[in-house]
């Protein structure tokens, strides 16, 4: 079996740009991507535990305020389109870890 590896500046790079992606698809659709408090509404997490240093992300949401339901239509469209990217991006590092 063939060490997949990258490192882990690579790594933040590709976490970096999916929170750039939502950013702009939440900006496009007039949702606040983030909060008065500073948190963000939609954010990339890892989905492993830091310690196994596996390559695999996932989205999530904080509740920060009351959304109209025009507003959960529309953040479940950029969820739904982020999603598929996400996806996409864990299905070609599948297996693949990162280093220091």
């Amino acid at each position: 079996m063939e060490n997949k590896v990258i490192s882990y500046l690579e790594y933040c790079k590709i976490k970096d740009d999916l929170q750039k992606r939502i950013d702009k698809a939440l900006n496009r659709q007039k949702l606040d991507c983030i909060s008065y408090e500073g948190q963000r509404s939609v954010y990339i997490s890892d989905t492993f535990l830091p310690h196994k240093m596996k390559v695999n992300f996932s989205v999530k949401v904080n509740v920060i305020r009351p959304l109209t339901g025009y507003e959960v239509r529309k953040l479940s469209f950029v969820l739904d389109n982020i999603g598929r990217l996400i996806e996409a991006v864990n299905k070609e590092y599948k297996g693949y870890k990162y280093e220091f």
